[in-house]
């Protein structure tokens, strides 16, 4: 892989941000709108030792929600565009443009959670630090988890095409629902909990609400969040690549 590649490939996601105002305010509104619904409604109704854990929890979501949309959104523009075909055909390999794409996902999300952890002291005066170190690891692996939705997402566009595109946006926000990030895993029927154990958001958002708590964390809780975001990153981009394949073979017609 060729670095100059890989960031051709972050620096052309990126400027098109300074070009339209429409994809720049995408990427704030429904975090910050996020933050102000579910931050009133939480500190209206948890308890107050509760309240920022979970929502500092709601500062880091988008960095799990743009992880989500980080390959798939890059894929849906140039199917949209026409311009898969033209990258195809130049020297950047699959690996160069999804690290590329990762690399603009994470300084978006960067500038995300700025924004975020901006408005949650503003309106709660709540600090994302009161996380500690711990914030390192749930926000590079809560990344990480949502780069896997991403390739889950972005091998059934590759493989179906465009007529598949909602998934895109419902993914993330549906893994979300057993991700323990807006209230304890435990408000949720049996069936819920479970699909939660399997899913490794949930042992380390867990780790947020209990160290802003208590000072303490589990962690064991920690280690099986890192080692499940690793899995399900290698997993699903197995998947993806095995489905990147499969559509060369088919040609890119059927992807339209």
């Amino acid at each position: 892989m060729k670095w100059h590649r890989i960031w051709a490939v972050a620096y052309r996601l990126l400027i098109q941000y300074n070009k339209d105002f429409n994809k720049l305010a995408s990427i704030f509104y429904w975090p910050v709108l996020d933050i102000i619904v579910f931050g009133f409604m939480i500190t209206s109704i948890s308890q107050p030792t509760e309240n920022n854990g979970l929502l500092i929890n709601i500062a880091l979501w988008p960095l799990v929600n743009r992880g989500s949309l980080t390959l798939s959104l890059a894929l849906f523009e140039e199917l949209r565009s026409q311009n898969l075909a033209n990258l195809l055909t130049t020297p950047l390999t699959i690996y160069e443009w999804i690290v590329g794409s990762i690399l603009e996902g994470a300084l978006s999300s960067l500038a995300v959670l700025g924004v975020c952890s901006g408005i949650l002291w503003g309106l709660f005066h709540v600090n994302v630090l009161e996380a500690g170190l711990l914030i390192i690891p749930v926000c590079i692996f809560g990344f990480l988890t949502g780069v896997a939705i991403s390739f889950l997402t972005t091998a059934i566009l590759i493989a179906w095409g465009t007529r598949f595109q909602t998934i895109i946006w419902m993914a993330g926000w549906g893994f979300g629902l057993i991700s323990g990030i807006f209230y304890p895993i435990e408000n949720l029927p049996g069936f819920l909990q479970s699909a939660a154990q399997l899913f490794p958001l949930h042992y380390l958002f867990s780790n947020i609400r209990e160290f802003v708590s208590t000072q303490q964390f589990t962690l064991f809780n920690l280690l099986i969040g890192i080692l499940g975001s690793i899995g399900y990153f290698l997993c699903c981009g197995a998947l993806f690549l095995l489905a990147y394949k499969y559509s060369r073979k088919q040609g890119l017609n059927h992807l339209v």
